[in-house]
């Protein structure tokens, strides 16, 4: 109700491209959403999830010939750069930001 971001544990499923980035099977992260995903597009697959069952994270399901592509339910940039789940994705982004030609 007041604007802030409240924290709490996501796990991160195995052998995903988020676990590959992270490194870990959990941790803490903020939240100040209040919307979440009922139905999941086909293409896509969870890839972190809330004890309660919510998917928190998302990637492609089949990743070959696609871009970039890592949704996450909460605010990286406003978490401190020594969390996995801040610092490694900000990380990821920028080498695949340079990855881009013009």
């Amino acid at each position: 109700p007041d604007g802030k971001s409240t924290k709490h544990k996501v796990s991160v499923m195995e052998n995903t491209f988020m676990s590959n980035i992270s490194g870990i099977s959990s941790g803490m992260v903020n939240s100040s959403h209040h919307q979440g995903i009922k139905i999941l597009a086909p293409g896509l697959m969870p890839a972190a999830f809330t004890d309660d069952g919510l998917i928190e994270s998302i990637e492609w399901k089949e990743k070959e010939g696609k871009g970039f592509l890592l949704a996450v339910q909460w605010h990286p940039e406003r978490l401190e750069l020594s969390n996995p789940l801040s610092g490694n994705i900000l990380q990821r982004f920028i080498e695949e930001a340079r990855k881009i030609k013009d």
